[in-house]
């Protein structure tokens, strides 16, 4: 059972890894798109505001997410996994 824990910690990793990629991608293209909409008619202009307020929102929580560049988990609670994860090592 202590070999459970190192794999769902790598596994929520990736998880975690994959989502910031996706919301990386998605926040990319509702830029795009807004800035094409800035340009058309005023009817598009709100819709324009809405898909940038929602890419700030994606990039906000990808920054909330406990991950780094050089490592994988960088918070307390990573901390406190990975002292139990060498625990059972």
């Amino acid at each position: 059972m202590p070999s459970i824990i190192p794999k769902q910690l790598e596994a929520l990793t990736t998880n975690l890894s994959g989502l910031k990629q996706r919301h990386d991608r998605i926040a990319g293209r509702l830029h795009d798109l807004a800035d094409d909409m800035h340009t058309q008619s005023a009817l598009q202009q709100p819709i324009a505001h809405i898909l940038d307020d929602l890419a700030a929102w994606l990039h906000q929580v990808d920054t909330s997410l406990p991950l780094d560049k050089n490592r994988n988990c960088k918070t307390s609670e990573a901390s406190t996994l990975e002292k139990q994860r060498s625990t059972y090592h």
